[in-house]
C-alpha cells in the first residue's frame, strides 16, 4: 500500500509527525506532499528540524494568498503529484485550506482520502476552519474522530458508521514526545526567567482581521497582573502594525514564534494559558493546566469539564474564568486510550487495502 501525506502548515506537521516516523522507521512505500500554505521558518522548517522529520518529496510552493487563490493552486499543482505517484490512499489532518483542498483533489482523482481528526465541530460556520473540516469528512473514506463527541458529529450528519475509526487523538503521541524531549533541550523559558507566568497564542482569522476585535481582545489583559509570555504569530503581528496596536503589546512579553519542544515547555510550566487554537485546548488539558479559550465556540468540548473556559471577548466571562483558573487545580493526564493513535490508524489502513475496501464507495455527501 502506497500512502501519500499531504500537509501544509504548522498544526499539521506536530500531529503528522507520529505517523511520519512509523512510515520511516518502517520503511514503508510512502510520499510527503507540502503544500508551502506555511512557509515561514518559524512556522514550518523548524518543525521539521526539531521533530527530527525528513523533507517532503514535493513542495508545492503555494504560498499565502486570498482563498481562492491559495486554494486553488494547491488543487491545480497537488492534481499532478498525485496523478504521477498514484497513492492508494491520500492521509489528511485537520482543518486548513490544504486539508479541504487536498482532500477535494484526491477525492476527484478517485483516490480514497483518510482524514484524521474527522468531525470535530464548533457549529459556527463563519470559521474557515469549520467549513473545512466539514468538506474534508464528507469527501473521505476513512475518518478517524479523536473522541466520541466528534464521532457521534459524523453519524449525526449522515457518515456511516463503518467509514468511522476510533483511534485515539494523534496530537496525544506529538505531545508527550515534545513534553519528554523539552525537558532536556528546551532554552526559551531559561532565557526569559520567569517563574511565575501564563502563556498567550493568538492567530485566528476571526481575531485578527479587525482593529475593534483585536484590540479588545489584547485590552483583556490589562485587568490581569500576571506576566503574559506572547509567541506572536506572523498574521497577528501584521493586523498589530496595521492596526497600529503596537502600544497595547508593552503589556505582553512579546517573543517571535517558536518550535513546538520550547512551546510545550513553555506550556508545561504556565501557571495559565489564553489561546484561540484548538490544539492547544487539548494540550492544555493534557497538562492539567487551566485554559482560557478566546472564542465564542470551541470544536472540543469534552475538554470543557476540566480546566478549559470559552469566553470570547466578553471582559466579565474573561475575568471570572480568570479568578477560576487561578484556583483550578488539575493533574495531567496521561490518556492512555490515545496512545499509539498514529500506529493503530495505519494499522486499520493496512487492513481495509488488504480486505479490498479502501476504495471510493458509492456515496451520497449530506
Amino acid at each position: 500500500m502506497k500512502i501519500a501525506i499531504v500537509l501544509g502548515t504548522r498544526p499539521e506537521i506536530i500531529r503528522m509527525a507520529p505517523m511520519i516516523r512509523i512510515l520511516e522507521r518502517e520503511n514503508r512505500d510512502y510520499v510527503l506532499i507540502h503544500s508551502g500554505q506555511h512557509y515561514d521558518y518559524n512556522l514550518d522548517a523548524i518543525f521539521f528540524k526539531e521533530l527530527k522529520l525528513p523533507q517532503p518529496r514535493y513542495n508545492l510552493k503555494v504560498g499565502s494568498g486570498s482563498f481562492s487563490e491559495q486554494f486553488s493552486r494547491i488543487i491545480i499543482k497537488l492534481e499532478g503529484v498525485l496523478a504521477k505517484e498514484k497513492p492508494d490512499v491520500v492521509v489528511v489532518e485537520g482543518d486548513t485550506n490544504t486539508v479541504a483542498a487536498g482532500a477535494m483533489t484526491a477525492a476527484r482523482l478517485g483516490i480514497p482520502v483518510a482524514h484524521v481528526e474527522a468531525g470535530c465541530r464548533s457549529f459556527d460556520m463563519n470559521m474557515p476552519e469549520e467549513q473545512n473540516r466539514i468538506i474534508a469528512d464528507h469527501v473521505s473514506e476513512v475518518l478517524f474522530p479523536p473522541d466520541k463527541a466528534s464521532c457521534e458529529n459524523l453519524l449525526r450528519e449522515g457518515i456511516s458508521r463503518g467509514r468511522i475509526f476510533m483511534e485515539g487523538n494523534i496530537l496525544m503521541d506529538s505531545a508527550l514526545e515534545a513534553q519528554e524531549l523539552s525537558k532536556k533541550i528546551s532554552g526559551t523559558r531559561k532565557k526569559l526567567g520567569l517563574k511565575r507566568y501564563a502563556v498567550l497564542t493568538l492567530h485566528r482569522a476571526e481575531n485578527t482581521c479587525s482593529k475593534e476585535i483585536l484590540e479588545s481582545l489584547l485590552k483583556l489583559f490589562e485587568s490581569i497582573d500576571i506576566p503574559v509570555v506572547f509567541p506572536m504569530h506572523p498574521r497577528t503581528k501584521a493586523a498589530a502594525e496595521k492596526f497600529k496596536l503596537n502600544s497595547i503589546l508593552k503589556r505582553f512579553i512579546v517573543i517571535e514564534p517558536i518550535g513546538y519542544i520550547d512551546n510545550m515547555d513553555l506550556l508545561s510550566n504556565a501557571q495559565m494559558i489564553f489561546t484561540d487554537s484548538g490544539g492547544i485546548q487539548v494540550e492544555a488539558s493534557m497538562l492539567g493546566k487551566p485554559c482560557i479559550v478566546l472564542r465564542d465556540t470551541t470544536e472540543w468540548v469534552e475538554e470543557l469539564s476540566g480546566g478549559n473556559y470559552v469566553v470570547g471577548k466578553n471582559r466579565q466571562l474573561f475575568l471570572k474564568a480568570y479568578d477560576k483558573g487561578m484556583k483550578y487545580k488539575g493533574s495531567a493526564k496521561k490518556r492512555s486510550k490515545d496512545l499509539g493513535a498514529a500506529k493503530k490508524m495505519l494499522s486499520t489502513l493496512e487492513r481495509l487495502h488488504r480486505e479490498g475496501k479502501l476504495k471510493i464507495s458509492k456515496k451520497s455527501l449530506v
